[in-house]
């Protein structure tokens, strides 16, 4: 097989949407971004995230290096970034399946400044 028949067989990812925790729609976002701290390690690579949005998001990854790598390198306060796929569950709620986690540098800006700033940008 040729390479460029073997990259037309690859299927591309859905674009990952930078959102706030508050603003995931489970019915209609696939694949998102969250920035945030982590408020909870719950072992095994899973995470509580909290954005500062009035919501927080479990995330659960399945990737045995990530999961060791979030156990060595991660801790509850480091403030992170993650893609990774929205899960539905009942009653409207969610999980996201981590697929990137990374560390994020921390703004100088004050966090209530860095949300008036989106509120009049119209971030969600």
């Amino acid at each position: 097989m040729s390479d460029g028949s073997q990259s037309q067989q690859m299927k591309r990812r859905n674009p990952a949407i930078h959102r706030k925790i508050r603003g995931i729609s489970p019915a209609g976002d696939r694949r998102v971004r969250l920035v945030g701290t982590v408020s909870k390690k719950a072992g095994n690579g899973a995470i509580v995230l909290d954005d500062g949005s009035d919501g927080k998001a479990e995330v659960f990854f399945d990737n045995l290096d990530l999961i060791e790598r979030i156990e060595k390198e991660y801790s509850v306060g480091d403030y992170i970034l993650v893609t990774g796929l929205v899960v539905p569950r009942d009653g409207g709620s969610f999980d996201i399946s981590g697929e990137i986690i990374r560390k994020h540098p921390k703004t100088a800006l004050p966090q209530d400044l860095i949300k008036r700033a989106e509120s009049l940008l119209g971030g969600n």
